[in-house]
This record gives C-alpha cells, structure tokens and sequence, in this order.
C-alpha cells in the first residue's frame, strides 16, 4: 500500500511528515486534532525566519517615504533610482530577499504537507468534532471555507494596512478562496485554518515586539 501512494515529488519530506502524523495521532486519536499538533509544531520551527522576515517588512516600510522620494527625483533614470535605492538598504542593513525568506523555505514543506493530508488513507472516514464526521470529504456545511476566508481577511488587513482599502483586487482575493476552498477534504482545511491562525498571531507579537525594539 505505502509503495503505490503518489507524495509527489517532495516525497523524501512528505514520507516524514506522514510517520510524524501518525506519531501524534497515536497518543492524540484524533486525525484533526494531530493536524492542528502538527501544523504548530512546522510554524514554531520556522519561528526564527518567520521573526527576519516582518523584521525586514518593517524596516522597509520605515524607509518606504525615503524610496518614494528618491523615485519621484530620479524618475527619468532607473539605473540611478536602483543605486541610490541599493545605497540605503546597505546604510539601513537591509537585505530585502529577507522578507521572502520563510516562504521560499517552508513552500515545499507546506505542499509535502498538503500531499500527505491528501493521500492519508487513516483520514478516510474519522471524524474530527461537531458536524465534521469524514475527514477525508468537504465540510457538509461550508463552515471550515468561511473560517479560512476570514482568516485570509485578517491576515491581508495585517499585512496591507496601507493599501487594503485602496485595492479592489486584495478585498476580492478572500471570496475568491473561500469559494476554490467549498469542495475541498475538510483534512486540508483544518490545517490552512491552523496555519492562517497561526501566522496572524505570529505576525501581531513579533511586529508589536520589532517596533519597540527597532
């Protein structure tokens, strides 16, 4: 059975989450509550990039009149918008690449994530709590895809505080992904409800803490 199910081709990172998976489940015995237990246990190890990373998006957006300025009165030379941009980042001790660091890192554990959850014969048939009696099928009541939308919402506001109310296309993006989201195994959305959750707080401490101590 464990030669014919497809993880993908991150399988050398899935086929470990999995054994992890089974392993909190068998001292929790409950496949939705091992998700949540497993989804923290990646964030909490990805704590120290996630800290570089809104450290970085802060410094930025600290400097960001700075840049605008700089573009506004070399607005005919690009070469020099970008000197004179890079000039600032070294001054400031800024690597803008920072702020993309956690993603580039955590993608390919996250869709190791997303196959294990997906191809998890165990999730077949186990119920999590409430109206939720099948793991492995889309939440009868569309209740998980609404949290998820939500949680989408907070994090944008967190994220974009500037330009949210200006941009039509981000107030668009949550509707959009609760609608992809109806039809998906409610296994897959515990844990990116989990990870959302996770991250906006996460994202509240760590900037409430960067900007006393920058």
């Amino acid at each position: 059975m464990e030669k014919i199910i497809n993880n993908g081709k991150l399988w050398f990172i899935s086929e470990p989450i999995y054994w992890i998976l089974c392993k909190i489940n068998f001292f929790i015995l409950n496949w939705g509550f091992s998700i949540i237990l497993l989804t923290l246990i990646i964030k909490i190890l990805f704590l120290p990039l996630s800290y570089i990373s809104y450290k970085t998006v802060i410094k930025i957006r600290k400097i960001k009149p700075i840049l605008n300025n700089i573009e506004k009165i070399y607005k005919n030379d690009k070469k020099r918008i970008t000197r004179e941009i890079i000039k600032i980042y070294k001054k400031e001790k800024i690597n803008p690449l920072n702020s993309c660091l956690p993603l580039i890192i955590q993608t390919p554990i996250f869709i190791s994530l997303y196959w294990t959850l997906r191809n998890s014969i165990e999730l077949k048939k186990s119920p999590f709590i409430l109206w939720i009696k099948d793991l492995a099928v889309m939440d009868p009541f569309f209740i998980l895809p609404v949290i998820m939308g939500f949680s989408i919402l907070i994090q944008q506001k967190l994220n974009n505080k500037e330009n949210y109310y200006k941009n039509n296309l981000i107030k668009l993006l949550p509707i959009f992904f609760t609608f992809f989201f109806l039809w998906f195994p409610s296994c897959l959305l515990i844990y990116w409800i989990t990870n959302n959750i996770i991250s906006i707080i996460q994202q509240y401490f760590i900037r409430k803490w960067i900007k006393k101590n920058i």
